[in-house]
């Protein structure tokens, strides 16, 4: 238990001021863990990814991208990494990792709307390594690609994409992909940054918060 108690107030964002013995209650027949909302990192990066998620459908991507930038620091790794998680939990992690990647897709989209491919193509190509069949980040590696004058490079993320979804599940890529191909063959100017075309912002539709 001085152990347990040792790693809560190490653990706490101030430990000058936590009280451990208030935090991990001795109860008749076993303890109590008890904290506030704003002091379980889940609960509070899922606040902040819905706020965020708000922000962005009305289309103020700077305050969606400060928000989303806030969550996702508040990440120390995979969710639940230093257990061994059943079946139950399991459920959980894959709920928290799906979540984070909607809240990394909404900040590469902010960003994007605000003509910071620059910013992110390095990200954002990272995520497509991770994730070769998300069609959404293949997506916006499309587009940072072609703004950053990288229009052969832009091409490739597609052909790749198209030889995975083929081999992998033999369909093609979505309409919205194959739209953005195109306008990238044609170098349409729908996909300057004053466009607000329906081709450059393909990840930019209502996400829902929850």
């Amino acid at each position: 238990m001085l152990q347990l108690r040792r790693l809560v107030r190490e653990g706490s964002t101030d430990p000058t001021r936590c009280d451990p013995k208030k935090v991990l209650v001795t109860r008749p027949g076993g303890y109590q863990l008890i904290l506030d909302p704003g002091d379980v990192d889940a609960a509070e990066f899922e606040k902040l990814r819905q706020r965020g998620a708000v922000a962005f459908n009305f289309g103020r991507y700077r305050e969606s991208a400060e928000i989303m930038r806030s969550a996702l620091a508040l990440w120390r790794g995979p969710a639940l990494v230093d257990i061994d998680p059943g079946p139950l939990l399991l459920v959980e992690v894959t709920r928290l990792e799906e979540n984070r990647m909607a809240a990394q897709v909404i900040l590469m989209e902010s960003m994007l709307q605000l003509g910071q491919h620059a910013e992110v193509t390095g990200e954002l190509l990272a995520l497509n390594l991770q994730h070769p069949m998300r069609e959404d980040i293949c997506a916006q590696v499309m587009v940072a690609l072609y703004r950053a004058g990288r229009r052969s490079e832009a091409l490739d993320g597609y052909r790749r994409l198209h030889k995975l979804l083929g081999e992998e599940m033999g369909l093609d890529p979505p309409y919205r992909i194959r739209a953005l191909h195109n306008a990238i063959l044609r170098e349409d100017s729908s996909l300057d940054l004053d466009s607000r075309s329906d081709v450059t912002q393909l990840s930019a539709r209502p996400v829902h918060g929850g």
